[in-house]
């Protein structure tokens, strides 16, 4: 996939296309997110490792490697796709 069609997907989109290439500890947040989207879209980082017993940096890269330039950025689409179904 094109780096433009990848962006063109929505958050839990990337989750769903990624999904199998994830690293153990990816699969675990993204589980987390796809089973508790709306309380995980506004966790913090923190919280998020608290939640789910992987690292910060685990948290931060799981939001780079599904084409954001930050963690914020990946929380914001994620909210406006809860704002979309809503």
């Amino acid at each position: 996939m094109t780096r433009d069609k990848e962006q063109s997907l929505n958050a839990v989109e990337r989750i769903y296309r990624n999904y199998a290439g994830f690293t153990e500890s990816n699969k675990i947040l993204a589980d987390f997110f796809l089973n508790n989207l709306e309380m995980a879209t506004f966790k913090s980082v923190n919280e998020l490792r608290n939640l789910t017993g992987v690292s910060d940096a685990t948290v931060i890269r799981f939001a780079y490697e599904l084409g954001y330039s930050s963690f914020k950025e990946f929380r914001e689409h994620l909210a406006d796709y809860i704002r979309k179904i809503s």
